[in-house]
């Protein structure tokens, strides 16, 4: 269908119009009103698209092309003509990239100002994006949505901008096609999530929490928004058509009233209020616990742990969480969490809670240990594993007492990087444990030299996870969290994060998640995820990809204490020793992805018997140990 031209129009009544458009269909560019700017070493304009660049919709985008300044910055600019917002008109387009694959030299951003079309120093970022996250996947026309809610009432002027960083001779960065650019009405719908033990709401029985999931499904998908501290929520929408519900993940233990709301609309432009009441249903105990380490483990410096217990079930519960860590080689040498700890022994420290309410989570932060350093008896060197552990008890019997523990083995490195992301499962799961949560954590630290007003945290999910099971474990700073299809985000407005230099404790921050994988995932599946972080709409830092791979880890028909593996880690050779009458049959090395590396005939076996691991690259792998006894797996670690 033939886009219309630049279309002006006053919203009236319920908005049934759009207030601005442009989908670059007419004769002349740029359009009437708008126009182009460049800084930094560019030389070249927005255009028009040209084949092979496809519009979204019609004949015709806006289009900047790739161009080569070396060793240079350059910034494009397109800029629309005056707009006056009215409420609850976000800007909205569409667009894509023309490449596979990203650089991480462009940003892509929408400015404002309030004062001048063509003072670029007037405008300020209202939202930033990496070719990471601008369209996933890259090829395929993505809608934006940004927030004009601050702009109420005012004259602006919004500006499209790339910014490309050339770092060498090669041209990098991509280009950026958008169309049906709007600034229009949309449908908005909030209110409260209340729980309450009777199941009346009022006054007097209601509780409110923050993260409770609202999911809003239509035609276009699934999004997921989540309630503030003080239980308000609020889902902006350009469907006409959408059902309204909590996320059944917290159905069967409670109640909720009404069930769900569906919406008609004729036109956009309207505004309602859907409020949910959660009550009881049954008798359903269950809590849940999740050990978090702020930053990974180097020899020598002090690391910190936070825990977070979540009532997930429908009883108030009292109890105890415990702390457990391996006292011969970390030591807690001052009362340094919060709350403070409530009893404390060899290798445990434990905190008693009361009255934690269905949907409370609470955490225990700032849980301080040191780290023996290789001169220290024992030693600890970079490779070693070490082992932690939280459990959450109570005087009830949980509805799912699994997730009641939570355990970490983590190696001990040299350095890492401070903005990361981790999977705290690992690089391998078991098949038996594909339809179990894997725990993610992105963890961020403003190394500037200045605070961080604004941090926000963009995750793409993975096709091997699936986005339906999302939850959310904690963050460091409050947050807000959406999830539209399989694009997470976490932003944290006015965080205020101080520089490392400042404060170095308090310069961290994070966030956790846990998910499930995908139906699909089988043996030999591959997990992956990345993770992309802004400070203030700088360019992103791209995150570490964590890896996990689906495997089948041989279930132990006999004491795998019957072996023992040494040096683990190991370099250039590694000795599998029988410590009883058990004979050796074979011997198998995997890697993560389930290949085998490596194999021990059975003439050369013995007692105890030694591998060459030189021609294997360093990482982590699996030895699968064949006796007379039955078979174990053993993980190793070779430097």
């Amino acid at each position: 269908m033939k886009k219309i031209y630049l279309i002006l129009v006053l919203i009236v009544g319920l908005q049934t119009q759009a207030q601005f458009f442009e989908g670059f269909e007419g004769a002349v560019f740029p359009p009437p009103g708008w126009i182009t700017a460049n800084t930094g070493s560019g030389t070249d304009s927005w255009k028009l698209n040209r084949p092979p660049f496809p519009a979204y919709e019609g004949s015709n985008c806006a289009f900047i092309d790739r161009f080569n300044t070396p060793q240079s910055t350059a910034g494009y600019w397109l800029i629309t003509p005056a707009i006056t917002v009215a409420a609850h008109t976000p800007l909205t387009f569409f667009n894509r990239q023309s490449l596979i694959g990203d650089d991480a030299t462009t940003l892509y951003q929408i400015r404002v100002s309030t004062t001048s079309q063509s003072d670029l120093s007037s405008f300020s970022v209202l939202d930033s994006w990496g070719e990471t996250d601008l369209s996933s996947p890259a090829l395929t026309y993505e809608q934006k949505v940004v927030s004009l809610d601050a702009y109420v009432g005012q004259t602006v002027y919004l500006a499209f901008v790339r910014i490309t960083v050339q770092p060498t001779l090669v041209v990098s960065g991509d280009r950026w096609l958008v169309d049906n650019v709007t600034v229009g009405p949309t449908n908005v719908v909030g209110g409260l999530a209340q729980y309450s033990m009777n199941g009346l709401c009022d006054a007097d029985s209601t509780t409110l929490f923050d993260h409770i999931p609202i999911d809003a499904q239509s035609a276009a998908g699934t999004d997921r928004v989540f309630t503030s501290a003080e239980g308000n929520y609020s889902y902006t929408s350009l469907n006409n058509t959408f059902t309204l519900a909590p996320n059944p993940n917290i159905g069967g233990y409670f109640t909720i009233t009404p069930s769900s709301y569906t919406y008609n609309f004729a036109t956009l432009g309207n505004a309602e209020t859907a409020n949910f009441c959660i009550a009881p249903n049954g008798v359903h105990p269950d809590l849940e616990i999740t050990l978090l380490p702020r930053w990974n483990l180097a020899p020598g410096f002090t690391i910190w742990y936070d825990i977070v217990y979540k009532n997930k079930g429908n009883q108030l519960q009292s109890g105890t969480v415990t702390f457990h860590f391996d006292d011969a080689i970390l030591e807690y040498t001052s009362p340094s969490s919060y709350p403070a700890v409530d009893a404390q022994s060899a290798g445990t420290l434990s905190w008693n809670f009361t009255d934690l309410k269905p949907f409370e989570t609470r955490r225990i932060g700032g849980i301080a240990l040191n780290l023996n350093t290789p001169t220290d008896i024992p030693a600890v060197n970079i490779g070693d594993v070490v082992n932690s552990s939280a459990a959450i008890t109570t005087s009830q019997t949980d509805d799912t007492p699994n997730d009641n523990t939570s355990s970490l083995s983590q190696i001990v490195e040299a350095s890492h990087d401070p903005n990361d992301k981790i999977v705290t499962e690992g690089s391998v799961i078991d098949i038996a444990k594909v339809d179990d949560y894997l725990h993610y954590i992105i963890r961020f630290q403003n190394i500037g030299t200045a605070d961080a007003l604004k941090v926000v945290v963009r995750d793409i999910l993975t096709e091997n996870l699936d986005p339906a099971t999302f939850e959310m474990i904690a963050s460091s700073h409050p947050c807000q969290t959406t999830l539209r299809n399989n694009k997470l985000e976490f932003a944290f407005d006015n965080i205020n994060l101080p520089s490392s230099i400042v404060n170095e404790e308090a310069s961290h921050g994070f966030v956790a998640f846990k998910i499930k994988p995908a139906a699909t995932v089988g043996i030999g599946s591959v997990i992956e995820n990345t993770a992309s972080i802004y400070f203030d709409f700088n360019f992103p830092i791209i995150t570490n990809t964590t890896s996990t791979t689906v495997a089948t880890l041989a279930t132990n028909l006999f004491d795998s204490s019957d072996f023992t593996i040494y040096p683990n880690p190991a370099q250039n050779s590694i000795t599998v020793k029988a410590d009883n009458t058990a004979v050796i049959q074979s011997i198998i090395l995997y890697n993560l992805l389930g290949q085998m590396v490596n194999s021990v005939s059975s003439n050369t076996l013995s007692a105890s018997t030694t591998i060459d691991l030189s021609a294997l690259k360093a990482g982590t792998y699996f030895m699968e140990i064949q006796s007379s006894q039955g078979k174990t797996t053993k993980k190793f670690v070779k430097l």
